[in-house]
């Protein structure tokens, strides 16, 4: 959920958030976006800077 920490979320359903994820409270949807193309795909470091300027421009 966009703007929640994992502790918030924990306090609400612990069961979701003990499967893991990424807190855009914490970090800047930049990263994350990073960081799942990372997980789902090989990405080049040249691909993982293409998709963050992407996903800063919107």
């Amino acid at each position: 959920m966009h703007g929640v920490t994992f502790e918030e979320l924990d306090q609400v359903t612990p069961t979701l958030a003990s499967r893991g994820g990424f807190s855009t409270a914490e970090e800047p949807m930049e990263d994350i976006v990073v960081k799942i193309a990372e997980l789902v795909g090989i990405v080049t470091e040249e691909e993982a800077d293409e998709l963050s300027m992407k996903s800063a421009a919107k």
